[in-house]
C-alpha cells in the first residue's frame, strides 16, 4: 500500500521557517566568501581544490602515459597529487601519503578524455556539476513522491542549508551524482519498475561498497527485481570497464579495494563516520573494532530490516526500503565521509512530514545535528559522533511512524 506519512500537510511554523532559513544564509554567504577570496586551484584557506577531482584528474594523466599498475600499487597517486600540488603553489606543504585510486578503471578512462584540460578551471566546473546534480536530485525526489503532497519553499532551505551538501561543495566529491542516480532509481520504484530502477542504481557502481549492501538490504525488504536489476547493471558497467580497458587493471583495482579494507591505503582520521569508524576512535586493535563494528551491524540490520518490513505493509511508499537503506548504509559500511551523510536526505524528508509535535521535530532535528557534528572528527582527533546520532535517528523514525500508522502496534 502506498501512503504518506501521517499530518503530511502540515504547515511550516515561523520559528521552523527561521531555523531553515539561517543555516541556508550561512552556507550559501560561507560558499561565496571562499570562492570570492579564492585563487585558481585553491580555496580561500590554502587548501587544494581536489577531494574526487584531482584523484580522477590523475587517474587519466597516469592511463594517458601508459602508467596503469602504477594507478592501483605503489601509492604513486598520492604522490602525484602531492607534486601537482606543489606545482601550482610553489612552496606548499600539502602531502598526501599511502593513496592509489580508488574508483574503477572505467572512471579512470573516462577521465583520460579530461586531462588535456588545465586542472584549475576544471575545479569550477566541477563545482557547476554538483550543484546540477543536487538540482537534479531534487526533481526526481519530487517525482518520487518524497516531499509529498508538494514541495515547499522551506524544503528549498533545508536542502540548500544541509550541512553535509556543503561538505560535499569543498572538498568537491562525488555524492550529489550519487544522490541524483538514487533519487532517479526512487522515481523508477514509484512508478512500479524496480527492475530498471534497480539497473539506474547501478550506474552508482563507481562506489563499490554501495551498490550490493544497498541492493541487499532492499532484496531483504522483497525487493528481489531491484536487486536482480543492480547486479545486472553493475554486470553491465563491469563488463564494459573490461572491454575497453582489459582484466589486468581491473585485478589491480580489485587489490587496491583490499587494501582500504586492510587499512594499508591512507584514511584521514576521523573522516569515517559509519560504526566501524567510530570504534576505530576508540584506543582499541583494528581487529577488536572490526568484531565489534560486525556484530553491531548485525543488530542494527535486524532491528532495521523488521522494522521497515512493518513500515512498508502499512503505510509506505514504494521507494521507502531504498531510503532506508542509503540511511542504514551510512551505519553498516567499512567506510563513509561526512559528505556522505548527504545520501539520507530522502528519508529524512520522508519522516519530515509526520513531525508535528514537539519531539517529532526534535526527532527530525537530530538528523540535521549528526550531519553538522560529523565534521567534529576532523578537528579532535577522531572523535566519532555520527554513528550513534544516526543509529537513534533511523531507528526512532521508524519506530515513530509504525507507531503513529497504528498507535496499538508494538
Amino acid at each position: 500500500m502506498e501512503g504518506h506519512p501521517p499530518t503530511a500537510g502540515r504547515k511550516p511554523g515561523k520559528i521552523e521557517f527561521g531555523l531553515a532559513l539561517l543555516p541556508a544564509l550561512f552556507f550559501a554567504i560561507a560558499l561565496a566568501l571562499v570562492i570570492d577570496w579564492s585563487r585558481p586551484g585553491f580555496w580561500a584557506s590554502g587548501e587544494p581544490m581536489s577531494g574526487d577531482l584531482i584523484q580522477h584528474y590523475a587517474a587519466g594523466v597516469f592511463l594517458k602515459e601508459g602508467r596503469e599498475t602504477e594507478l592501483y600499487r605503489g601509492f604513486k597517486v598520492g604522490e602525484w597529487i602531492t607534486e601537482k600540488t606543489a606545482e601550482l603553489q610553489p612552496g606548499s606543504t600539502y602531502t598526501v601519503v599511502r593513496f592509489n585510486y580508488v574508483y574503477s578503471p572505467l572512471c579512470a578512462g573516462i577521465s583520460r578524455a579530461f586531462v588535456a584540460l588545465p586542472f584549475p578551471p576544471l575545479t569550477w566546473a566541477w563545482l557547476a556539476g554538483c550543484f546540477l546534480a543536487y538540482g537534479a536530485a531534487i526533481y526526481w525526489l519530487a517525482r518520487s513522491g518524497v516531499f509529498a503532497p508538494r514541495f515547499r519553499v522551506i524544503d528549498a532551505l533545508w536542502l540548500a542549508g544541509f550541512p553535509s551538501f556543503f561538505l560535499v561543495l569543498v572538498p568537491m566529491q562525488n555524492t550529489t551524482l550519487t544522490l541524483a542516480i538514487a533519487a532517479a532509481s526512487g522515481w523508477w520504484l514509484h512508478l512500479g519498475r524496480p527492475f530498471w530502477a534497480g539497473f539506474l542504481f547501478a550506474c552508482a557502481s563507481y562506489k563499490p561498497q554501495l551498490l550490493p549492501l544497498v541492493a541487499g538490504f532492499v532484496f531483504l525488504c522483497g525487493g528481489w527485481r531491484f536487486a536482480f536489476g543492480v547486479g545486472l547493471g553493475g554486470l553491465a558497467w563491469l563488463a564494459l570497464g573490461i572491454l575497453w580497458l582489459g582484466w589486468p587493471i581491473h585485478a589491480l583495482w580489485i587489490e587496491s579495494l583490499t587494501n582500504m579494507a586492510d587499512g594499508t591505503q591512507f584514511q584521514r582520521e576521523g573522516l569515517n563516520q559509519s560504526w566501524r569508524g567510530f570504534f576505530l576512535s576508540w584506543p582499541l586493535t583494528a581487529h577488536a573494532a572490526t568484531w565489534l563494528w560486525a556484530a553491531v551491524a548485525i543488530a542494527l540490520t535486524g532491528t532495521t530490516w523488521g522494522l521497515t518490513r512493518r513500515w512498508s505493509s502499512r503505510g509506505g511508499q514504494p521507494a521507502d526500503p531504498l531510503w532506508i537503506a542509503l540511511t542504514w548504509w551510512l551505519l553498516v559500511s567499512p567506510y563513509v565521509g561526512h559528505y556522505e551523510l548527504l545520501l539520507g536526505i530522502p528519508w529524512w524528508f520522508r519522516f519530515m512530514r509526520s513531525a508535528s509535535d514537539w519531539s517529532g521535530r526534535a526527532l527530525a532535528s537530530l538528523y540535521w545535528i549528526a550531519s553538522a557534528a560529523s565534521i567534529a572528527g576532523l578537528a579532535h582527533d577522531g572523535l566519532n559522533l555520527s554513528a550513534p546520532l544516526l543509529t537513534v535517528w533511523l531507528l526512532g523514525t521508524l519506530i515513530r511512524l509504525n507507531q503513529q500508522t497504528h498507535p496499538s502496534a508494538p
